[in-house]
C-alpha cells in the first residue's frame, strides 16, 4: 500500500480500519482490490485458527496439575505453563531448579581458569521458545513491582526494585527469569512444594537464598533445592560441609 502513497500504521487494527475505509479504496487500482479482499480473508481465518488454539491451550492448562502449579507463580500465564509442562514434563530428569535454568541457558558463560572466575552473557541454550516465555513474564512482573506500594510488596518485589535500581534493565529480566525457572523447577514435580495461590508459595521466597525457597510456611522445616543437602550445609563454608562437591562441581 505504502508503493501507491497509503502510509499506515504498523498495526492491526490500523490495517483493518484502512482496508475497510472505501475512501482508501478509491484511491488504489481496481485490480489490486480482489487481491487486498483475498488476504484480508486469509488473515481473518488465520486469526480465528489462533483464537481457537489459545483457547486449547488455555482449556488444557486449567485440567493439567502441573499447569495449574505453575501458573500461580506470577508472571507465568497458561501459555508459558503448557509450554513448560510440553518442555520437561515432570521435571525429573533435573535434579533442581538451578540445573533447569542452566538448561534454558539462563546463567552466564563459564570462562574461568586458574582459580579466577570469568563469566560472560548467558549461553542462551535449551529452548528458546521456553527462554522468551519467561523473559516476557519477567516484564511482567518487573512493572508490578515498580508499581507496588513499597509498605504492603512482597520479598519478591523487593528484591526486583533493588535489582532494578543497580542494573541494566536486560540484565535485571534475565534474573527474575533465572529465579522463576529455579522455582517452576521444583513446583513443577508432583513431590515438589506447593504453590498455593498466585504470588504466595508454601514455601516462602527469599531472594538472597540460592534456591529460591528456604522454609515451609506450614511446618517451619528448612529446605533446599538440592536432594539431601539441608539448608545449614549449604550455607556453609566449603571448607566446612558435610558432603563437599566432587571434582567437577564448581564452589561457589
Amino acid at each position: 500500500l505504502a508503493e501507491f502513497g497509503l502510509a499506515i500504521a504498523r498495526s492491526d487494527s490500523a490495517l483493518q480500519r484502512a482496508l475497510a475505509d472505501d475512501l482508501l479504496r478509491i484511491q488504489l487500482p481496481d485490480t489490486l482490490l480482489p487481491l487486498l479482499d483475498d488476504l484480508y480473508a486469509h488473515w481473518q481465518q488465520v486469526k480465528q485458527c489462533i483464537t481457537a488454539i489459545d483457547r486449547r491451550i488455555a482449556a488444557h492448562a486449567k485440567v493439567d496439575t502441573r499447569s495449574v502449579r505453575a501458573q500461580q507463580l506470577i508472571g507465568v500465564g497458561p501459555l508459558t505453563a503448557d509450554a513448560l509442562v510440553a518442555s520437561i514434563g515432570n521435571g525429573h530428569e533435573f535434579a533442581n531448579g538451578r540445573q533447569l535454568a542452566a538448561w534454558l541457558g539462563l546463567t552466564p558463560t563459564q570462562h574461568s581458569s586458574g582459580g579466577k572466575a570469568r563469566l560472560g552473557g548467558i549461553s542462551c541454550r535449551g529452548d528458546n521458545y521456553l527462554r522468551t516465555l519467561l523473559i516476557q513474564g519477567a516484564r511482567s512482573c518487573l512493572q508490578q513491582a515498580k508499581l507496588a506500594n513499597p509498605q504492603t510488596a512482597t520479598a519478591e518485589q523487593i528484591w526486583i526494585t533493588s535489582l532494578a535500581s543497580r542494573l541494566p534493565f536486560g540484565k535485571v529480566l534475565v534474573a527474575i527469569a533465572n529465579k522463576h525457572a529455579r522455582q517452576l523447577g521444583l513446583g513443577t514435580t508432583p513431590d515438589g512444594p506447593a504453590l498455593t495461590q498466585k504470588g504466595h508459595r508454601s514455601l516462602s521466597f527469599n531472594p538472597f537464598h540460592r534456591s529460591g525457597f528456604n522454609t515451609d510456611s506450614d511446618t517451619g522445616n528448612k529446605r533446599s533445592d538440592r536432594p539431601g543437602e539441608s539448608l545449614t550445609n549449604k550455607l556453609a563454608p566449603f571448607h566446612a560441609r558435610a558432603d563437599p562437591p566432587c571434582m567437577g562441581d564448581t564452589v561457589g
